[in-house]
């Protein structure tokens, strides 16, 4: 059916949900609106058969909130099959890190790092001709948080200002609808 190098235009609906054993996390869910998604891959699918998909993408992520420059990196492997000459389904693994620049925003003063977590996808993908496919996929996205802040605290026994750290951990699990444009060559 197809073996071709794939660029890959996105728009996504995702939601971002805080998972921590350190902090009791009372905030809901966070909205993100893709801004704009590239992505380089190579599909190799078969009709009737098992194929393979791989794929790198970049990620640009508006937020509700005023956390800075959000941004995902993510390696995707995905079995391919196709079910007919148009049409084919895919899901695999993929591995994605969060970056977040918050120097400028309200949180500059926050020490954040982020590790690289393991997530999913699952998809239906259509070829509407040569060089022009849409997919459709469910994703999910794992990364893990560490957060460190300093703050002065005042005791009253004392009369005291001093300076204390919070840290936190938290997993990052960001899952939702993708729709993916994808011209082939």
């Amino acid at each position: 059916m197809l073996k071709e190098l794939d660029f890959l235009l996105t728009q996504s609906n995702l939601e971002l949900e805080l998972e921590s054993d350190t902090l009791d996390l009372e905030s809901g869910d966070t909205d993100l609106d893709t801004n704009a998604q590239f992505s380089i891959g190579y599909t190799d699918i078969k009709v009737g058969q098992i194929g393979f998909m791989g794929e790198f993408s970049y990620l640009q992520i508006d937020t509700d909130a005023d956390e800075g420059d959000v941004s995902n990196t993510r390696l995707s492997g995905n079995a391919t099959y196709g079910l007919n000459q148009n049409v084919y389904v895919f899901g695999g693994l993929n591995i994605s890190k969060y970056n977040i620049d918050n120097s400028g925003s309200e949180l500059n003063d926050v020490t954040t790092d982020y590790d690289a977590g393991l997530g999913y996808q699952l998809g239906l993908g259509a070829q509407i001709n040569k060089n022009l496919a849409i997919e459709v996929a469910y994703v999910s996205l794992r990364s893990t948080m560490s957060s460190s802040y300093e703050y002065e605290a005042y005791d009253e026994d004392t009369d005291i200002f001093s300076y204390e750290t919070l840290d936190m951990e938290a997993d990052l699990l960001t899952r939702g609808i993708q729709i993916n444009l994808v011209g082939t060559f």
